[in-house]
């Protein structure tokens, strides 16, 4: 199991908006599928998957502050 995580997002950041996941809990998804989009008052980031795999869980909900390093999802190889 990966666990998938806000990344750094840079100085002083300590925190994004999660918008929207762009697949559902359960999908199957290729290496590099964009996971959702994080948003911070200057930029928006992409979440891609690290390896092929499926999305095994969400641990986040839309609209959500997530800390920097805060759990996104569980995701599994397949």
């Amino acid at each position: 199991m990966t666990e998938i995580r806000v990344p750094e997002l840079g100085d002083g950041i300590e925190a994004a908006n999660l918008q929207i996941w762009l697949v559902h809990e359960g999908d199957t998804v290729e290496e590099g599928t964009e996971l959702a989009e994080l948003a911070t008052e200057k930029a928006v980031f992409n979440i891609y998957a690290p390896h092929k795999g499926r999305v095994a869980k969400f641990h986040a909900r839309e609209g959500a502050d997530v800390p920097v390093n805060g759990l996104l999802a569980e995701f599994e190889e397949v």
